[in-house]
């Protein structure tokens, strides 16, 4: 006996006219019996009567004709005379990804009664449609309506019934692939349906197959080989979940090494919408990421220091790959994501030359015409790490000038950190500084020093509350200091205060120690 795996074979049989084309799957040929005995093991093999002659026609061949259609028009008139419930699984999959691709032709198709039609037909026939077209039928769903204000219209209530039912009997049968492919679907409908507040039936059977679902994922969690699958389903289904959560966590560390860059953003961003901060997990993808030898676009440099923003995660040597990747793209960075890029990674207090001297090309060469705002923060993230442009004499009246002009088109806020960034930098400017030098400002823009203590000439404590402190605002003291007296300000630190990797303070720390001093404090580290 002779066994033979092939993608697609045309086998002639001794029968007139008729050809059998097998589809992926399994033959086997008898040589003892020649042709008369032909054993498939492949599903889905047909034939179809055309005129006089026998025509064949397998799921292949209708996945074939589909994907060559790329208009709804096309999809529903072919499928107008078909009868196999599969084949028009298939073809509303196919109406998916065409609207997905063209919004326009879905506005349009989901009031054609040619596709109610289908859907109320395929109500009847679920049963016998493919585990796989199951779940793509749960997608299409999605991607036809999603167009739709929530709660306005929706597919035939009797089929979206009726699928949800059969899937949930269908679930224990579903491969892991498919069940992440359901709870990703599920998911998306849910966020997109709008449905605060209300009940109905249809809901809670959805949320029942939703419950069902994760609960197979997280029972079946081991049978999980796919990194990129694994990073979807952290993105879609992990905020449902904790627990499932917690398992796709495992499973991601042991399939990292073969998620491309885009599953590496995908699980950051996860984690730090989730707040959660998984050691191990998050140090493998900072060290994938270092080791990347590719230019990483802007986006997707925002979107990783974004991420390690908010899980507070510092590591200089893949911030350091981060911010190589940024320099390289430094002359088609636009305004956005300079001042998105600076303001993440001043906030990781990461300080590279060539990085900040970038973000100051552009801001030479685009002072008169970026949004304020957009400037705003570039000073912000300056005075973070205390960084100042080669040709500040020439780039920063051009700043002064776009700010005394567009100084109130800022949040307040903003308006009190871009004058406290000034004062960093050491560019104060009287007309920003009269405008925000009253008391309430002044009092919301100061910090309690640490500690104060104020001792006479031999060193001995005085009460602070008896003698005059020019230095405030509420000054309630009547009494002048005694001759020798001194003021002590005990200033706390830990590395939060220090550039990463640095012995250097950062903007606002080294601004508070140089006021003391002039206010005539001792200071003293601690």
């Amino acid at each position: 006996m002779a066994r033979c795996i092939a993608a697609r074979l045309c086998i002639a049989v001794p029968w007139p006219g008729i050809r059998l084309c097998i589809c992926p799957g399994e033959f086997v040929i008898s040589s003892s019996q020649r042709w008369q005995r032909v054993t498939m093991l492949c599903s889905h093999t047909g034939l179809k009567q055309s005129g006089r002659k026998m025509v064949p026609r397998s799921w292949m061949d209708e996945l074939e004709s589909l994907q060559l259609m790329t208009t709804t028009e096309e999809i529903l008139e072919h499928s107008k005379v078909e009868t196999k419930a599969d084949a028009l699984a298939m073809a509303v999959g196919r109406l998916g990804q065409v609207v997905s691709n063209n919004k326009e032709q879905g506005s349009k198709v989901i009031h054609d009664n040619r596709l109610h039609t289908m859907l109320m037909f395929l109500s009847s026939k679920l049963e016998n449609v493919g585990h796989s077209n199951l779940v793509g039928l749960q997608w299409s769903i999605w991607q036809l309506w999603r167009g739709q204000p929530p709660g306005e219209g929706g597919p035939p209530k009797v089929f979206v019934k009726s699928l949800h039912a059969v899937l949930s009997n269908q679930l224990k049968k579903l491969t892991y692939k498919n069940l992440s492919f359901l709870a990703e679907a599920l998911s998306l409908e849910q966020g997109h349906s709008g449905r605060q507040g209300q009940h109905s039936e249809e809901f809670e059977i959805e949320d029942d197959l939703m419950s069902k679902t994760l609960r197979m994922l997280e029972l079946r969690w081991v049978e999980a080989d796919n990194g990129v699958r694994v990073a979807l389903l952290m993105a879609r289904a992990g905020p449902l979940s904790p627990l499932l959560m917690e398992r796709l966590e495992e499973k991601a560390l042991e399939l990292i090494e073969s998620m491309p860059l885009w599953a590496l953003r995908t699980m950051c961003i996860s984690l730090a919408n989730q707040k959660r901060s998984p050691q191990a997990l998050i140090r493998a993808i900072a060290y994938y990421l270092a080791q990347e030898r590719s230019t990483m676009c802007p986006k997707f440099v925002i979107d990783i220091v974004n991420a390690f923003v908010q899980l507070r995660f510092f590591n200089y040597l893949v911030l350091k790959r981060l911010a190589n990747s940024m320099v390289i793209s430094g002359p088609q960075l636009n305004s956005w994501q300079v001042s998105e890029a600076s303001l993440c990674f001043s906030q990781l207090k990461f300080y590279s030359p060539a990085l900040y001297r970038t973000f100051a090309q552009h801001l030479t060469e685009h002072v008169e015409t970026m949004e304020v705002t957009y400037l705003a923060e570039l000073i912000m993230a300056f005075a973070r790490v205390n960084f100042l442009p080669a040709n500040d004499d020439d780039v920063f009246p051009k700043v002064f000038k776009r700010l005394e002009a567009e100084f109130d088109h800022l949040k307040l806020s903003t308006q009190l950190m871009v004058v406290w960034c000034l004062c960093i930098l050491g560019l104060p400017q009287p007309n920003l500084l009269v405008q925000v030098l009253s008391p309430s400002f002044y009092l919301k823009m100061v910090d309690e020093y640490d500690a104060e203590v104020l001792l006479n000439s031999d060193g001995t404590p005085m009460p602070l509350h008896e003698f005059e402190a020019p230095h405030l605002v509420d000054n309630s003291g009547l009494r002048p200091l005694p001759v020798g007296a001194r003021r002590v300000a005990f200033l706390a630190y830990d590395f939060t205060h220090f550039l990463l990797q640095s012995h250097d303070l950062h903007g606002l720390s080294a601004l508070k120690q140089r006021q003391l001093r002039r206010a005539g404090f001792l200071v003293v580290p601690v």
